[in-house]
């Protein structure tokens, strides 16, 4: 019986497993590596981490851009054909009007209204632009944590 069995497991294990028991023999150590070896590695594994970061961003920009462009050029429809909208039912008000004033005073009332309406809109988009921050908020934020990390861990004040 001591034939069939054989020694398996990491090396001074004293256990024995009969042959052809489907047990693998544990695999010698590994000799160590270099230092600079294993520093070389770590660096390329952490280049291609960041790398693989950069194309999935640019990846997503890029569909991003697509889509928005979809979106402005339906956008750039509407814009065209609402301001054939506002001329056809400006056209058809001061005609309207011209039944009641002389038709140069019902299309020069016409063209007033429509101006201030139009005046309103842009002065509430001036606020809104101003009012708005467009600093990407969560990538500044995240840029200052990184450089207070790296400020921190460069500090040679013991803890």
């Amino acid at each position: 019986m001591a034939g069939e069995l054989e020694r398996r497991g990491r090396s001074g294990s004293k256990a024995l497993v009969p042959q052809g028991s489907g047990v693998p023999v544990a695999a010698k150590p590994a000799p160590a590596q270099p230092t600079t070896t294993l520093l070389r590695e770590a660096v390329s594994d952490a280049v291609d981490v960041f790398q693989a970061h950069v194309q999935l961003a640019v990846l997503e920009v890029r569909e991003d851009a697509k889509v928005a462009g979809k979106i402005a050029a339906g956008f750039t429809a509407g814009g065209a054909l609402a301001v054939l909208a506002i001329a056809f039912l400006g056209a058809g008000a001061a005609f309207g009007l011209a039944l009641v004033v002389p038709q140069w005073a019902a299309f020069a009332i016409v063209g007033v209204v429509i101006a201030i309406v139009s005046a309103i809109v842009i002065t509430r988009m001036q606020a809104a632009i101003a009012a708005h921050d467009f600093r990407p908020e969560r990538s500044v934020q995240m840029l200052e944590e990184d450089r207070r990390w790296l400020a921190d861990r460069n500090d040679p004040r013991p803890e």
